[in-house]
């Protein structure tokens, strides 16, 4: 079985998908997973591929994750096929996925480009993670500096996939408050779900690992005042909340305007981080050459001191063989008196009349 967690940026899907996860279903290796930061401390539990075949899938339609304005399918179920390199990836990525069994897939953007992932899809199920607007806008606002009104619009326009998937896919709606506030029961929810749509050998795990994953402190951003709704968001929100399969509703215009007026400011902010984490490798790579550099400092004042010791002892040398050939000279001298003596001597008279004693 191929399950999709379904919802909307900052819904509580990565938990979700965690859940799933533990059950037995396939999420990845710790290679091709996000690891978690200050904004999901458990982590985010999303594949990069899937992120990375998503947000072509979004700039081929000139769009970004933070605006689908310019979005052309509305909800749609039945799109054309993809653009073939992308097709390629989703059909590749799927085949491998499908070697593990029963398998998770997680990513916000498949609120608008599930369509695509369809034909590789052959047993679909899909967990839809419902949470208040006005909670999503709200965390938004405090983790990208998003107005409530383009929260809220980005939310209208993942709204429409979800009412969309609940129109085509077998599927299990879950509430974001359910999930924090009875994570066990609600575990057992999607447990059941699952196993009754055919994902046999899919367990809940124990109250105790689920309560030590889910914890209380994660709900932050609770619903605030729900005024700032436009008519076309209540009416989505009615239908994800009475898990309607009706008609689609198209992405107002009003909310296409808010995203793109959002939108550059966001741009300005990605390219910030973007030019962020550039400097910070390049800091890291000038500290790893000045790391370097003491090393090689080190290595050539201790080359240094024994280039000089090395000439000391040279020197010393010099002075010692100096004395030796002094001395040499001297004993070659004294050699050569003593020599001449001798001869000196075996010429007299004396000398000779000995030898003939002697002998």
């Amino acid at each position: 079985m191929q399950i999709v967690i379904l919802g909307m940026h900052r819904s509580g899907t990565s938990a979700v998908t965690r859940l799933v996860n533990m059950m037995g279903a396939y999420a990845g290796s710790g290679n091709d997973l996000i690891g978690a930061n200050d904004e999901n401390p458990k982590g985010f539990w999303e594949r990069q591929d899937v992120i990375d075949i998503n947000d072509a899938l979004l700039r081929y339609h000139q769009c970004e994750w933070y605006d689908v304005s310019r979005w052309p399918l509305s909800g749609a179920e039945d799109v054309a096929a993809a653009p073939a390199e992308l097709d390629a990836r989703i059909q590749s990525l799927t085949h491998d996925l499908v070697a593990h069994g029963h398998y998770v897939i997680k990513d916000p953007r498949l609120c608008h480009t599930l369509g695509y992932w369809k034909p590789y899809l052959p047993q679909p199920f899909v967990i839809i993670v419902h949470r208040d607007p006005m909670e999503i806008a709200l965390s938004l606002q405090k983790r990208n500096g998003f107005s409530i009104a383009a929260g809220l619009a980005l939310w209208e326009a993942a709204a429409m996939g979800i009412v969309n998937a609940q129109a085509h896919y077998p599927h299990l709606v879950i509430d974001y408050r359910d999930v924090i506030e009875q994570p066990v029961g609600t575990c057992q929810r999607i447990a059941t779900a699952l196993q009754d749509a055919g994902a046999s050998g899919l367990h809940c795990p124990s109250d105790e690992e689920i309560s030590r994953f889910i914890e209380p402190s994660l709900y932050r951003n609770r619903a605030g005042d729900a005024s700032a709704y436009t008519s076309a968001q209540r009416r989505l929100l009615e239908a994800t909340q009475q898990n309607n399969s009706g008609a689609v509703y198209p992405l107002t215009e009003c909310a296409k305007l808010v995203m793109q007026a959002n939108a550059p400011v966001m741009a300005m902010g990605e390219a910030a981080q973007e030019a962020s984490e550039a400097l910070s490798r390049a800091m890291a790579t000038i500290s790893a050459h000045e790391m370097r550099l003491d090393e090689v400092m080190i290595e050539c004042n201790t080359a240094q001191q024994r280039a000089d010791f090395l000439e000391a002892g040279y020197s010393q040398l010099e002075a010692d063989l100096r004395t030796t050939q002094a001395e040499r000279a001297r004993l070659v001298a004294a050699l050569g008196a003593a020599e001449a003596e001798l001869h000196a001597i075996k010429s007299t008279r004396w000398w000779k009349l000995r030898n003939k004693l002697v002998g």
